[in-house]
């Protein structure tokens, strides 16, 4: 059956209404204790527009953590014809804000979700059709494998990131019973890795995602493919007839597509169930060619490297992972450990960046010394196919040990543990000036007719005019400066925590 975020598949609830056509609630309250040391992100960088992550550089004063969940829906999901819900989600600190680095309570809306159902067939209803605020179960492998419950502030959720989260959806599925079904979504809105990612404005992106669970025996698969188009900011304005504008989205868009995929195997051994699993995780399409600041008031006329095109990019993400689950003194105990390794290019000083990104700078100064000269847009960046705001990541451990201690109280341990690459061409002056020198000399020689001497009396002068600050939107910064500080914002630090939970449902 279609499952919900707000139904988590591991959450135990006890309705506080019997009446079938009543609404019912379900919550959970979750306090968190923890010891994590602080890191750097690509998620904290303000100065280019993200703040996903802003409390990231403060984790070691972030201790406690207090979230919550109330879930209110009303039918019985998968049997009854009509079927609703919404979801409210608590946080009494969040350390991620757009504020700053600030702590914040807030109370927002998760899911909300109408379900129909409009054929009954041997006692259930195997087709719906659900509108909404919705959460797409089969796009993210940890719902078929193991949804970690204690670090909540999710640093890189790996078994989540490719999933359509709460997304302004409708879905038609087909399903014989829990555990087998398949369907079709169409959202206004992408994944967490796809926004990111290919720095994509979630609020363009239009994704079609077909996925499909299925059980044989004591084996279950499940996966998704998701096909998205979007921009990363306004693509046209719009005059009115009394001379006022504005910028809106264009129906085209830059492509890229996702596929999950999750293969679990459960052995039942005495009072033990053993489930080891394997997942995987691709990305792969083009990364949208505009600034890496955000700017929704900016439109793609704006910039003069669009004309270069999107920079192609690829990766992926390999898991590995063993979930126990027994009733061991009347309890029920569920341990997992899942290790996911990350596999993509390497950052490679400017090839991770944009195409066009550093020709850019370097055409002003060729179109002042040579005035006649024919300037080719062909880049010397944006090479490499590495995931942008990912390819610094090594590796992602997650374990956790969970036990029910009565119908309505759990506790558990877990330890988390991201392992950077810390790639030696970030923020390298040295590598980086080497690269733009080697490439604009075959540039101007190939494609602009220079001599090779004439093509080194340029370099010269061009590197000279990259070292000289300017005003750049405000800040007096030099080109060579703002394009290490673009590879910058690509960095991951080694992170790691250890702590323990108490979750009360009812």
């Amino acid at each position: 059956m279609l499952l919900l975020l707000m139904l988590h598949v591991n959450s135990i609830a006890t309705e506080t209404r019997s009446d079938s056509y009543g609404i019912k609630i379900r919550g959970k309250f979750k306090t968190v204790f923890k010891d994590q040391n602080s890191y750097k992100t690509p998620f904290d960088h303000p100065e280019y527009g993200y703040d996903l992550k802003s409390g990231a550089s403060h984790r070691s004063d972030q201790p406690v953590r207090g979230t919550g969940e109330i879930d209110f829906y009303f039918g019985d999901l998968g049997k009854s014809e009509w079927f609703g819900g919404a979801q409210i989600l608590l946080d009494a600190n969040d350390p991620d804000t757009e504020t700053g680095e600030y702590n914040e309570s807030f109370v927002e809306l998760g899911d909300l979700v109408l379900m129909y159902r409009p054929v009954e067939m041997k006692g259930g209803r195997p087709f719906g059709i659900t509108a909404g605020i919705q959460t797409i179960p089969s796009t993210m492998n940890g719902f078929t494998t193991y949804l970690f419950k204690g670090d909540v502030d999710l640093d890189f959720p790996a078994n989540l990131v490719s999933g359509l989260i709460n997304v302004p959806a409708i879905t038609f599925d087909f399903h014989v019973d829990e555990n087998t079904g398949i369907g079709f979504t169409y959202a206004r809105g992408c994944s967490h890795i796809s926004e990111v990612g290919t720095f994509m404005h979630k609020d363009s992106a239009k994704t079609l995602a077909f996925w499909a669970r299925g059980k044989w025996r004591n084996i279950i698969l499940s996966g998704a493919y998701q096909n998205v188009e979007g921009h990363r900011g306004s693509t046209e304005t719009v005059e009115t007839d009394n001379g006022n504008t504005y910028s809106e989205f264009g129906d085209d868009g830059f492509k890229h597509h996702l596929f999950n995929s999750t293969v679990a195997c459960t052995f039942n051994i005495d009072q033990f169930m053993i489930t080891p699993f394997v997942g995987y995780q691709t990305l792969k399409g083009d990364e949208t060619p505009l600034p890496d600041y955000a700017n929704e008031e900016s439109t793609i006329q704006g910039f003069d490297y669009v004309p270069y095109g999107p920079r192609e990019v690829k990766g992926e993400l390999k898991t590995l992972g063993l979930k126990i689950k027994s009733e061991l003194f009347g309890r029920t105990n569920i341990f997992c450990i899942e290790y996911t390794d990350a596999g993509m290019d390497d950052f490679n000083g400017i090839d991770g960046l944009k195409k066009g990104a550093v020709d850019r700078y370097i055409q002003p100064a060729v179109d002042f010394l040579f005035p006649d000269n024919n300037w080719s847009e062909t880049s010397i960046s944006g090479f490499s196919s590495t995931v942008n705001k990912f390819s610094d990541i090594d590796y992602v451990l997650n374990a956790e040990y969970c036990i029910s201690l009565n119908k309505s109280v759990k506790a558990g341990i877990f330890f988390f543990k991201l392992k950077a690459v810390n790639d030696p061409t970030i923020n390298n002056e040295t590598f980086i000036t080497g690269q733009i020198s080697e490439r604009l000399k075959n540039k101007l020689m190939a494609e602009n007719g220079f001599s090779e001497a004439a093509a080194d009396m340029t370099i010269d002068l061009v590197l000279l005019y990259l070292n000289t600050p300017q005003n750049m939107n405000g800040v007096t910064l030099s080109p060579i400066q703002d394009l290490l500080s673009d590879t910058k914002a690509a960095e991951w630090t080694d992170t790691q925590s250890i702590g323990f939970f108490f979750e009360y449902s009812f």
